[in-house]
């Protein structure tokens, strides 16, 4: 047996001195504890140091662990990787502390964010990591696009996408029509799609000329108009179109004909501003009066050329009447005026209170072609309505004010009453704004007097035709509210009995013993209600005489009385 061991001891030691270097499979695989390829190293002996090493090959299930695993107990040494890169917003799905070549280590991105195109780095056989994954921030929601559409669908967008749009139909891009997401996942830019205003729908401008424009043609775009020679922008118009954001064009313009100087009239006592050629429509030619004329009422003094080229208005110049040559009229005033007033000027006086106009009289002064004033105009004192005179038992005529100087007003007298002898019976306004005149009625009977009978008793026209006297007249009795006479026919031939009861009747001792018989005193009016009257002296008033009441007399035997 000592042969033998003596053999594998030298062997050994052969082995060792001679072969320093020994190891397993080159195994290298990305998987947690794959087999990777490892030495076991010794120091080489001084006197064997020449020789060549030779790799010994390790058993293939020995891997590279950091533990003892070489033979002869040397410690192994392996190709290791240090600590895995750093990936921002991003955690490691494994707990390895130990990365030899071939070791794999995976990334996950925080919520968020998303993964490029790798997920993983490898330990290398320099003991180098693989290029890192990197996890970019997810970007927002895309922002919709009015009347615009996304060319390509992305699902998931990051950090420095950039999506395109197109406009639909009908629009176009304002600017640059795409979004970039930025580093915070917003999204940069400001794509617009604005409606499209058709050069076909251009307005055809006449006299006019439009500058040359090809679709499209987008909301804010201003399309000019030139107008043709002769011709020249309207008033108020800008020659200019411009697409709104409703895809319509908008504007004014319009070309109208020069009016020429040479054309304006003459406007006779007037002077005209300087103006030059060209004047285009709206253009205004304005004209001053001269000295001692002034506007015409209704002129404008101004000529404006109209979109035909020519010159409308009314301008007339007319001599001035001053207001201080205004005549002063008596008892009238006129409206306040003030200066230029011109030919055709009407100036209209009002008579002051209790004066009016003079009939016939317009009461007005007229601005005549000389600068002068016409007209006439007087004022008349008026008397008042109510500074009639009252008449006692008459009625006067009519009166409407004003009334003026000269009006008259005629009285009537009431029923029963008649005009004095000395009596006009009408009143004149004279220019004092007095009444001149007399008017007077005197009753044509006495008053009635009343007799125990219940009869009333008067005495009419004693003194003529309307005019009473109180012991004489004609005998009148009221018999059931109606006033009649006393008639003697000759039947009973009134005599002094008779008269002297009558003159009782009214209240005298008795008459004078005439017989004022046949209607002496005039003749009454309506019924007879006494007649054959025959008294006997001893009666206190006469009805209490025998008589008659149905009557063949008439008025024309009406008696009367005269008494004591």
């Amino acid at each position: 047996m000592l042969v033998p061991m003596t053999i594998v001891f030298i062997f050994c030691i052969f082995c060792a001195l001679g072969h320093n270097v020994y190891s397993n499979s080159e195994q290298n695989r990305a998987l947690p504890n794959s087999r990777s390829v490892f030495v076991c190293k010794r120091p080489a002996v001084p006197w064997l140091r020449d020789l060549p090493p030779r790799p010994r090959i390790i058993n293939p299930a020995r891997v590279c662990d950091g533990k003892v695993d070489c033979p002869l107990g040397d410690d192994e040494t392996c190709t290791t990787c240090g600590d895995p890169p750093h990936v921002p917003s991003s955690f490691r799905t494994d707990s390895q502390t130990f990365f030899p070549t071939g070791a794999v280590v995976t990334y996950s991105c925080h919520s968020g964010f998303v993964l490029g195109e790798v997920e993983s780095v490898i330990c290398d056989r320099s003991g180098s990591w693989s290029k890192a994954p990197s996890c970019k921030k997810q970007c927002d929601p895309i922002p919709q696009l009015v009347n615009g559409l996304m060319d390509t669908y992305i699902e998931t967008l990051v950090t420095g996408a950039v999506v395109t749009f197109s406009c639909v139909p009908g629009f176009a891009p304002l600017r640059n029509n795409f979004l970039r997401c930025d580093s915070s996942g917003s999204w940069f830019g400001t794509p617009v799609c604005q409606p499209v205003c058709p050069v076909s729908n251009l307005p055809t401008v006449a006299n006019a000329q439009r500058q040359a424009v090809t679709d499209p043609l987008t909301v804010g775009m201003v399309v000019t108009y030139t107008c043709n020679s002769g011709y020249s922008p309207a008033a108020g118009t800008n020659s200019i179109f411009t697409c709104d954001r409703n895809g319509q064009w908008t504007g004014n313009a319009a070309c109208l004909p020069f009016c020429l100087v040479s054309n304006l009239p003459t406007v006779v006592n007037a002077q005209r501003q300087t103006l030059t050629d060209p004047l285009t429509a709206g253009s205004s030619a304005i004209y001053s009066c001269k000295d001692g004329f002034a506007p015409a009422p209704g002129t404008s003094t101004t000529f404006t050329c109209d979109a035909n080229g020519q010159w409308t208005g009314t301008a007339a110049c007319l001599p001035i009447c001053p207001v201080s040559n205004l005549p002063p009229v008596v008892h009238a005033q006129h409206p306040t005026v003030t200066d230029p007033l011109t030919v055709g000027t009407v100036i209209t006086y009002i008579c002051e209170d209790g004066y009016i106009p003079t009939p016939g009289i317009n009461m007005s002064f007229t601005c005549d072609s000389f600068g002068q004033w016409s007209g006439i105009a007087t004022c008349l004192p008026v008397c008042s309505v109510a500074s009639v005179p009252v008449v006692t038992n008459a009625k006067h005529s009519v009166v409407i004010a004003p009334l003026a100087v000269g009006t008259l007003v005629t009285y009537i007298c009431d029923t029963g009453y008649s005009p004095a002898t000395e009596s006009k019976m009408s009143y004149t306004c004279d220019e004092m704004r007095q009444w001149n005149g007399s008017a007077s009625c005197l009753p044509r009977c006495t008053n009635p007097v009343n007799t125990s009978d219940g009869r009333s008793w008067r005495l009419c026209d004693g003194d003529g035709p309307g005019f009473s006297n109180p012991k004489k007249g004609r005998i009148e009795v009221q018999v059931d509210g109606v006033w009649g006479t006393v008639c003697d026919d000759g039947v009973t031939n009134w005599r002094n009995r008779n008269l002297d009861i009558a003159c009782k009747t009214f209240g005298y001792s008795g008459s004078n013993g005439l017989n004022r018989r046949a209607a002496f005193f005039g003749q009454g009016v309506g019924p007879i209600h006494m007649d054959d009257v025959s008294c006997t002296g001893t009666e206190a008033f006469l009805t209490q005489c025998p008589y008659t009441r149905i009557s063949n007399c008439n008025h024309c035997a009406d008696q009367g009385v005269e008494c004591l």
